[in-house]
């Protein structure tokens, strides 16, 4: 069954949520009084219906189940401390306010549903995937406004959203981008991410990147795998790519 409670954090420590198999949710608002950690460890989802803040106190999320979630549905706000987030999990920023200073990826997965995009900062990825959007439908998701460091080739920034969406903030880093969508991704930035760029599926058409900038899919120093499936990708403007 589901668990629910509210739960203060005043004194400096960690939240262990240990349900194997089962799931939690916090329904009363959760205050960080210092540095925190939550983990989630036999959780197959821990969620956060109401809001999340601290002053300044940066806050690590741990998903040790590789198929556990942990869903921050409502406001999350650190002020000006930063995010990480570890373990093979996943993490859900789906409330209408996310506010940090920056946010850290180690690995594992942390995925936007937001309509409204989320004020965390600069994202970087040492690990595992920035997935924009829903795995179960297209609704929701939205682009973080600061920049987004894929660092090692492995990592991965997927787009699955039918928002119509505007890439303004730079990509950089060794990893790859991936495009699930029926509707407009726009680039405008200069990226230099040096992997591949992934548009469209086998199962998904109708989608389009529209190409504002030359550098927008990198910055021409490397080679680059770029693959269109059943989609399309647009040069607007007098490009060299």
């Amino acid at each position: 069954g589901v668990q629910t409670c509210a739960l203060p954090i005043w004194a400096p420590g960690a939240l262990w949520m240990n349900t194997a198999n089962n799931a939690a949710t916090l329904t009363g608002p959760v205050t960080l009084g210092s540095a925190t950690r939550i983990e989630a460890a036999d959780a197959t989802a821990l969620t956060f219906s109401n809001t999340v803040t601290s002053a300044d106190q940066p806050l690590w999320c741990t998903v040790s189940n590789s198929s556990g979630v942990m869903a921050f549905q409502n406001t999350l706000s650190l002020g000006n401390a930063g995010l990480t987030k570890d373990g093979p999990g996943t993490v859900v920023l789906g409330g209408s306010t996310n506010l940090c200073s920056s946010t850290v990826v180690s690995n594992g997965t942390l995925r936007i549903t937001a309509a409204t995009s989320p004020q965390i900062g600069d994202v970087t990825l040492y690990g595992g995937s920035l997935y924009i959007g829903n795995t179960t439908n297209t609704l929701g998701g939205a682009l973080p406004s600061g920049l987004i460091n894929l660092v090692p080739s492995a990592a991965n920034m997927t787009i699955n959203t039918s928002n119509l969406l505007f890439l303004t903030n730079q990509v950089i880093g060794a990893g790859s981008i991936t495009l699930l969508t029926n509707n407009v991704l726009t680039i405008t930035s200069s990226n230099s991410f040096a992997g591949a760029m992934a548009i469209g599926s086998s199962t998904l058409s109708g989608g389009i990147v529209d190409l504002r900038n030359s550098y927008g899919l990198g910055d021409g120093t490397a080679s680059k795998a770029i693959q269109i499936v059943r989609n399309e990708l647009q040069l607007r403007g007098n490009l060299d790519i």
